[in-house]
């Protein structure tokens, strides 16, 4: 990952540089404070206030561009993240469940953030430092100067005796994490069958095994770096006691000026320093990249300087980013749906369907069959959802290769229901009027509601039944020519599902459903009933 592709992160670099000069320009300028006249001692305690508060204002300017980098390159992972979920195909998105692709939002971004952007930042900021006090020492003496790269050689080797150590408890601590996070996920998915077993003892004995494994790659992890940093901190003060104590010596003999003493034992502990962490970050920065790589590669980043990025960030409605491929195909009118031998395997298991369907224009049909005989499988790939291994699907005689949802609109077995108006999850993209959304609800038996009334978390507040008349409100008000339903009527009552199937057969001309229980009113509309499994 670039990070100078962002032009936050090159100016927030150019910041920590200055902030890294006025930070040694303060501890050199200590010097200036041992004079020997009362008039020059107030001008330079003037120009050393002045230093200071230089130093603060840039400061607050590079905590301020730092943030701003970390906001710009948050947004432009994550909204990376919605353009690349959004490409994937129905079952390559179906490939992780919604719990690692949240967690990807959530804690990988943050992760990679703090690993990378921070990492890259404190480095940057700590390279500028080690320059500008090598050139003060230079400037005070040329034996500091000498001291410094000597300090600086000591600094780099010593370093090397632990870089494969800690990079490679960095990334132990990195898969304990994701180990942990696994294993957790996994307990509390089985929270009703512990619940109903009367067995969460076995709950916290592998939460505790768990969380044993994790922490204890931690604490190694932390104590090696503790260790570490005591040795450098150790080498770094001998160094400056050496350092100090030549310079006492020169102080001495009359070689150099006494406030001089103030300059180096403020800059040289701080040379030392800066080493140190620029030789840690770096370590931590490299594991950062590598978490980037392995999470984020299929990703393409934008940048802020990208105008689509930038449009999208700031429109009225910021979200996914359009390219292409991801507009709206041009709508058709469906004449006809057919699938010639068509096989469909999940694993060992294949799917038995008949050699021939055809649907066509303006007919009404109902899928019946055994569970598990393929009839949701059957819906997918007539959705173009998912490829058949083998066969043909057609639409209007054309080879289907992907989604056609722009072209009919279909019911899920599973609704969802977004914490919001009804309104808004009836109509998605805000395209229709309160009369068209009330008409739809009447259709549905859905009076009682109105458009602004709020559903709570997924429909929490609603009965099963109403959940799903609102999702077939949804694919109703869009007017598809075609609707799909898969089992759209299971959670309601006899009368109430009479009702709403009636209401779907009559308003739309082109109608394939599956269910377990037809109706003879239902019947009665049906052009043809397709027994799968027979």
């Amino acid at each position: 990952m670039k990070l100078t592709r962002f032009r936050s992160v090159r100016w927030a670099a150019v910041v920590a540089v200055l902030c890294s000069f006025l930070e040694v320009a303060m501890s050199y300028s200590l010097s200036l404070l041992v004079v020997s006249d009362i008039r020059q001692l107030f001008f330079h305690i003037g120009l050393v206030v002045g230093v200071y508060l230089a130093f603060s204002v840039m400061l607050y300017l590079k905590m301020k561009t730092k943030a701003n980098a970390v906001f710009f390159l948050e947004q432009g992972i994550k909204q990376s993240l919605d353009h690349y979920h959004a490409l994937l195909s129905y079952e390559d998105f179906h490939q992780k469940d919604h719990g690692e692709r949240l967690s990807t939002y959530v804690h990988d971004v943050n992760k990679v953030l703090d690993l990378t952007l921070e990492k890259w930042l404190s480095m940057v900021e700590k390279a500028a430092t080690t320059l500008f006090v090598f050139l003060g020492l230079a400037l005070i003496h040329y034996s500091m100067a000498i001291l410094a790269l000597v300090s600086f050689g000591v600094m780099t080797i010593v370093p090397q005796l632990f870089q494969k150590k800690l990079s490679g408890l960095i990334l132990q601590t990195q898969e304990a994490k994701e180990g942990y996070l696994a294993k957790m996920r996994e307990l509390l998915q089985g929270y009703d069958t512990f619940l109903e077993n009367v067995a969460f003892s076995v709950f916290f004995q592998k939460s505790r095994e768990a969380s044993y494994r994790y922490s204890k790659v931690v604490l190694k992890t932390e104590t090696f770096t503790a260790m570490m940093s005591a040795v450098l901190t150790f080498v770094n003060a001998l160094v400056t006691v050496f350092a100090l104590g030549f310079l006492s010596y020169l102080v001495l003999i009359g070689r150099v000026e006494m406030g001089a003493f103030l300059s180096v034992s403020a800059l040289l502990p701080s040379f030392g320093a800066a080493v140190m962490v620029f030789i840690s970050e770096r370590e931590f920065y490299r594991s950062g990249q590598d978490l980037y790589a392995s999470q984020f590669a299929d990703v393409n980043l934008f940048s802020e300087s990208s105008n689509e990025w930038t449009s999208a960030l700031w429109s009225k409605q910021a979200g996914l980013i359009e390219s292409a491929q991801m507009k709206d195909s041009p709508t058709q009118v469906i004449e006809d749906l057919a699938l010639h031998n068509i096989h469909v395997s999940y694993g060992e298991k294949a799917i038995n369907l008949p050699s021939n369907l055809i649907f066509e224009k303006g007919k009404k049909y109902a899928l019946t069959g055994e569970s598990g005989c393929g009839k949701t499988s059957l819906l997918r790939i007539l959705t173009g959802q998912i490829l058949p291994q083998s066969g043909d699907y057609l639409v209007n005689q054309q080879v289907n290769q992907g989604p056609v949802f722009h072209s009919l609109s279909y019911v899920n077995q599973q609704t969802f229901l977004f914490n919001d108006s009804i309104r808004r999850n009836v109509d998605l993209k805000g395209e229709h009027t309160d009369e068209d959304i009330k008409r739809i609800l009447s259709l549905l038996k859905l009076d009682a509601f109105e458009p602004d009334t709020l559903i709570e978390d997924n429909g929490s507040n609603l009965s099963g039944g109403q959940r799903q008349r609102i999702a077939i409100a949804r694919a109703m008000l869009r007017g598809k020519s075609v609707m799909i339903l898969d089992e759209a009527t299971a959670s309601l009552d006899q009368e109430t599902a009479q009702q709403v199937e009636k209401s779907i057969l009559s308003q739309v001309p082109t109608v394939i459903m599956v269910s377990h229980h037809l109706s003879d009113a239902t019947k009665s509309f049906l052009n043809q009933v397709i027994e799968l499994g027979a």
